[in-house]
């Protein structure tokens, strides 16, 4: 599932490519009026893959580099064209005592200050290690495209690049995933999770259906009763237990019917078997093969109809279901032939043709 606030982020990041790139004037302006280059606006932090990459970071708003708990920029030493690593270093490859500094550079600065950079870098060279090798560094001579924009040229156009850093920059698990996780009582690949309705459909309907079930939003009597909207939380079908998601879906004793019925039917036209659980009802077969894109949307498309059901205040009956199923199944087929090559529609559908007759 696309991380709506992350994508749109990563949009707007595609401007200052515009900037950098095709846009002088734009640029000149920003220079202009806030007397600063956006290069020294911008950070967005890939991991370090090797010495150069580490001596081509950004001194400035660097979250590695920080005096105290504070990401450090100077104007003063950008004026005198500091702007990465390898301007501190010496021609030896090391970093530069403060009476080098001070030689090279004529900034009026205090040891201080010039020491607590040091330190930071130093730090930051040694978390490095953990996962690269960092030995001797070399000065380098010549242009240097910085670690802070070089994320904005690595496509011609287009978010995918600045989207995919912000995504893996984001550590924070969503609420529902810890709750089905607890709910549950198991671990799951969640990306794979959000992705499955994506890979086994086109239809929107569908993909909207499986997010607010993965989110936990999916409007049942339990949450319709809280909010004062039905007078009963029992379930829909059943009427003897609390409606929730689990129990709309899995748990209810005339759905559980429902699922083996399902079940015994398509084994006994496509000797394919497909082993119900809670996890799989809710998720899906985890794993891109040909059956399981068939074998998700079948889930998805039974689910569908059992919420659907539900609304209608009616009860659930197998025919319905598999009548619906079969006009389903004809349509996304025929979106999938029309789509890809005959050999690899063939590939997938084959096995499934005699659900349609």
């Amino acid at each position: 599932m696309i991380d709506i606030d992350k994508y749109i982020k990563g949009l707007k990041l595609t401007w200052i490519r515009r900037l950098l790139k095709n846009n002088p004037k734009l640029n000149k302006l920003l220079e202009s009026t806030e007397k600063i280059s956006i290069e020294n606006l911008i950070y967005l932090g890939q991991q370090k893959d090797n010495e150069e990459e580490f001596l081509s970071d950004s001194l400035w708003n660097n979250e590695n580099i920080k005096i105290g708990t504070t990401s450090i920029f100077y104007k003063d030493w950008i004026d005198k064209g500091i702007f990465l690593i390898n301007d501190l270093l010496n021609d030896e490859g090391k970093l530069m005592t403060f009476q080098q500094f001070q030689n090279i550079y004529k900034i009026k600065s205090n040891f201080l200050t010039y020491n607590g950079v040091i330190s930071s870098i130093k730090s930051y060279k040694k978390a490095l290690k953990n996962y690269i090798s960092i030995n001797n560094c070399y000065k380098t001579l010549g242009p240097i495209m910085p670690n802070n924009i070089r994320i904005f040229f690595l496509s011609r156009k287009g978010s995918k690049d600045m989207y995919n850093v912000l995504f893996e920059k984001s550590s924070t698990k969503l609420r529902c995933e810890e709750k089905w996780s607890l709910t549950l009582n198991k671990n799951f690949d969640w990306k794979t999770v959000h992705n499955m309705s994506f890979y086994s459909t086109k239809s929107s309907k569908l993909h909207w259906f499986q997010y607010r079930i993965i989110h936990r939003i999916l409007g049942t009597n339990k949450f319709l009763f809280k909010i004062k909207i039905k007078q009963s939380d029992k379930c829909t079908f059943c009427s003897e237990v609390t409606e929730d998601i689990e129990h709309i879906f899995w748990t209810c004793h005339k759905i559980a019917d429902l699922w083996i019925r399902l079940m015994d039917w398509i084994y006994n036209q496509t000797q394919i078997i497909i082993p119900f659980n809670m996890d799989i009802i809710l998720f899906g077969n985890l794993g891109k093969t040909e059956n399981n894109k068939i074998k998700n949307l079948i889930i998805l498309l039974s689910k569908f109809f059992i919420y659907r059901t539900k609304l209608c205040e009616n009860q659930v009956n197998f025919a319905g279901l598999k009548n619906y199923l079969k006009e389903n199944l004809i349509l996304e087929k025929n979106i999938f032939f029309k789509t890809k090559p005959l050999q690899i529609a063939n590939l997938y559908w084959d096995p499934w043709l005699p659900l349609l007759e």
